[in-house]
């Protein structure tokens, strides 16, 4: 997504004639991040306009496309394996941050020894 690109909600641009078509494709693109990790903050950005996208919107999704276009041979790919084997390692680090007293937890989760899930 372009760095200097500003999406708001209410603007003067004209509405997007095609709601529908709009939500569809973000479907779709949403589907997409979990192999490509790298559109997901972008993907996140223009979800939030789903119920009433304007021309600006639209044209963000098209950069998005024309950006998967020319990146078609990245993503995370998947070994595939014989036995099913489910790992996770999770840590906590209980107060560690003195100042505000708060702490931190993380977590991933391993399926056939691909990272799946993760959080912290």
């Amino acid at each position: 997504m372009d760095h200097n690109m500003k999406l708001f909600a209410f603007t003067f641009d004209a509405y997007f004639s095609d709601p529908a078509r709009y939500r569809h494709l973000v479907g779709k693109l949403i589907y997409l991040t979990m192999t490509r990790l790298d559109i997901a903050y972008s993907i996140s950005c223009v979800s939030q306009f789903i119920h009433a996208p304007t021309k600006a919107h639209w044209e963000a999704i098209l950069h998005i496309l024309r950006y998967l276009k020319k990146s078609s041979g990245t993503g995370l790919f998947f070994l595939l394996g014989h036995c099913l084997s489910l790992c996770g390692f999770s840590d906590a680090n209980w107060v560690g941050f003195i100042d505000h007293r708060h702490s931190t937890i993380w977590y991933c989760i391993y399926f056939e020894g691909n990272l799946v899930s993760h959080k912290s």
